[in-house]
């Protein structure tokens, strides 16, 4: 726990620390674009394998044994790295394309700032890819301290190279940086599982069963991500078409208000989920209900007080955290008032996303996707709106709406548990 609570909070302070380097400019608009997608494939990769591959392989050790569970290890390893690989490759090759896309309101000089960023950025997803699948063995193995501690050590590492980096390289530092605590983060989880136990295999492929079953997998959850990614383009495409510093306004603020609930959200994902997918392969559906609802009350007991907080207290907040920085003036009651249409509805952003992880891990995949689909589609439809009539708060306001009504859809659809 206490590991985790230092983890965010050093996440915190390295982004605070970008957002207050970079200051709210167009340099910061094109670091904040380039780097958020390979941060979100990532996550992506993350929830793949704790959701995914770690139950299948406490299943194969405890119905086919340690040998035929090792070469499962072995096969998945191979897939992940070529998936980030083919993903880094194919990035660096339609750069020129995906920018356009996910910016289309920079300028020319804009756009080629963000797509060398991008480029270097998207090292991320290897290196987080294998981080995420090392801590999900040493967090089965249940060694939770050493698999919670990565986030410190992502941090840490990328703090250090910022600071000693920022003078010389500025934004290109900073991408380094990122590229250096994801690959930090990674050795030492590899380094403490590899010392201690022996995972792999030298065998591949022999029986296609079980990575059939996660090659399976993966194709629901890439839907259900490519979903969930629908927000977050619409407002980088729509901010980049605003006044400069709208997208790394956006950011700073959205991170301000991720934190309390990428505690809450990490903490249940290593100790909460292993034994919810163990309650659902059980068949134990009433146990499933049980650890769900509890689960997400004690998220809602601590999210709601402490979003609302962040809402009411956004200008005290900004100003503590960037009034003494280039982000002053203008740019500070920008990120405020985008912090105030964010903060509120932290709560129900946490919803989203633990109902969604909470449908894959019992292996309800068709109503997560339905879920996902739907938040897409509000939040398109009211930023659309909100954004002509009231600019950045309205982009804003409309991710936050999105998730509160969307709230009510996800009511509905835990009516699946008891089927």
């Amino acid at each position: 726990f206490l590991l985790l609570l230092g983890a965010k909070a050093l996440n915190l302070v390295k982004k605070l620390l970008i957002g207050n380097l970079f200051g709210v400019s167009a340099v910061a608009d094109a670091f904040f674009a380039a780097s958020y997608l390979p941060y979100y494939v990532a996550i992506l990769f993350e929830g793949i394998l704790f959701l995914g591959f770690l139950p299948l392989f406490a299943q194969l050790i405890s119905e086919k044994g340690r040998e035929e569970a090792n070469q499962f290890v072995s096969e998945a390893l191979f897939l992940i790295v070529l998936l980030t690989g083919l993903f880094v490759l194919s990035s660096w090759i339609a750069a020129p394309w995906i920018i356009q896309q996910l910016v289309p309101g920079f300028t020319l000089q804009e756009r080629e700032l963000t797509q060398s960023l991008f480029q270097i950025s998207s090292l991320v997803v290897i290196f987080l890819s294998l981080c995420s699948f090392f801590r999900a063995l040493n967090s089965h193995f249940e060694h939770s301290i050493f698999a919670a501690s990565s986030g410190a050590v992502d941090a840490v590492i990328t703090v250090i190279v910022i600071l000693l980096s920022w003078k010389l390289w500025g934004n290109y530092g900073g991408a380094w940086a990122l590229v250096a605590g994801a690959f930090g983060s990674f050795i030492f989880q590899a380094f403490f599982l590899c010392r201690k136990y022996s995972v792999f295999s030298s065998t591949f492929f022999n029986q296609m069963v079980w990575i059939r079953k996660f090659i399976f997998f993966l194709i629901p959850v890439t839907i259900i991500w490519a979903f969930q990614q629908v927000p977050l383009v619409i407002l980088n495409r729509f901010g980049s078409g605003m006044w400069e510093g709208t997208i790394s306004a956006l950011a700073i603020s959205q991170a301000l208000t991720t934190v309390p609930m990428g505690f809450v959200s990490h903490t249940i994902l290593l100790l909460v989920f292993p034994s919810l997918a163990k309650q659902a392969t059980e068949e134990s559906q009433e146990n499933v209900k049980k650890t769900f609802f509890q689960t997400l009350r004690a998220a809602f007991f601590i999210l709601i007080p402490m979003g609302f907080l962040l809402s009411g207290l956004a200008r005290p907040v900004t100003v503590l955290f960037f009034g003494g920085s280039d982000a002053g003036g203008e740019s500070t009651l920008r990120i405020a008032n985008a912090l105030t249409c964010f903060g509120w509805a932290t709560f129900a952003l946490y919803s989203d996303l633990f109902m969604t992880q909470s449908l894959i891990a019992i292996r309800k995949i068709w109503p997560a996707i339905i879920l996902s689909a739907i938040r897409a589609l509000l939040t398109y439809g009211i930023g659309y709106f909100l954004a002509s009539v009231w600019d950045y708060q309205g982009l804003a306001l409309s991710f936050s709406l999105a998730l509160v009504i969307n709230l009510f859809v996800l009511t509905y659809v835990t009516s699946y548990l008891d089927r």
